[in-house]
């Protein structure tokens, strides 16, 4: 079952993570919903092997809610807390990108650069941070340390995979904190992650800079 559970979540981890800029790796590594992980096809099929043992075929009862009172329109912070980890997640990291916008200027000397900006309590956006766009002679004088670390991938491997499938062991290890005491802070945590991750793969976009495989086939 564990070996089971550990390639699942390396294969889904690393393939998700990086086609999705990293999202699953970093999304599952932080929360695990109450019914255990979505993505464990183990689970799946138990779950539903036991329904066919508990359910009714010949009850058609509806157990709907009182609709006749819908709940307030708008921002409600006992709703959002009631809501699932996964959904309130999302929530905040729409919430986040909303306030962020990500720009590429030229430069006067020909080279270009790109500027995240954020939206500041004056309803302003401001430069956050930014990153010019290397140039080529300089990323071709790096293949030869690209190359040279790639052998140690086999040292680091499990660590990686770790990583992806759940990152809280590791911020155990720095704080002295556990994720189930401390709910506020493992959404801080892992929001800042994400939304790093899609903030990055958007400069990664509007550099647009040829990857170490287009200058060595090695």
């Amino acid at each position: 079952m564990s070996e089971l559970s550990n390639l699942n979540g390396g294969y889904n981890g690393g393939y998700n993570g990086g086609y999705n800029g990293g999202y699953n790796g970093g999304y599952n590594g932080g929360y695990v919903p109450a019914g255990g992980r979505v993505n464990d096809p183990a689970l799946a099929q138990a779950l539903m092997t036991s329904r066919e043992g508990i359910v009714n075929p010949g009850d058609n009862r509806i157990y709907a809610p009182d609709t006749a009172v819908l709940p307030a329109v708008g921002a409600d912070d006992n709703q959002f807390f009631a809501w699932d980890p996964v959904v309130r997640k999302q929530t905040l990291i729409q919430a986040m990108l909303s306030v962020t916008s990500v720009q590429r200027e030229a430069l006067s000397d020909g080279t270009h650069r790109v500027v995240l900006y954020g939206l500041n309590l004056n309803d302003q956006y401001s430069a956050l941070t930014s990153l010019c766009r290397p140039q080529t002679g300089g990323t071709a004088d790096q293949i030869s340390d690209v190359l040279a670390r790639a052998e140690l991938r086999s040292d680091r491997y499990l660590e990686i995979l770790a990583q992806v499938d759940s990152a809280w062991p590791f911020w155990q290890s720095l704080l002295p904190v556990r994720a189930g005491r401390l709910t506020h802070t493992q959404v801080l945590l892992d929001l800042g992650v994400e939304v790093s991750t899609y903030l990055g793969m958007r400069f990664k976009h509007e550099l647009n800079c040829p990857r170490p495989s287009e200058y060595s086939p090695q």
